[in-house]
């Protein structure tokens, strides 16, 4: 049977070698499209100077 000083070395082992990984991503919802305008919401990187094509940003 494992006692709780056990527990505890093997919890310290696993946090001592713990490493942490962040993943960021930037999204948003297309709200509306019509007429060759996208009305977008929650991007912040979006800027209304921006404007997408067939074939791509530009």
């Amino acid at each position: 049977m494992i006692n709780a000083a056990e527990i505890s070395e093997i919890i310290r082992q696993q946090i001592a070698g713990y490493e942490g990984e962040v993943d960021l991503q930037e999204v948003g919802r297309v709200i509306e499209v019509g007429d060759g305008i996208a009305r977008v919401y929650g991007w912040p990187a979006s800027c209304w100077s921006f404007r997408a094509t067939s074939s791509g940003w530009c």
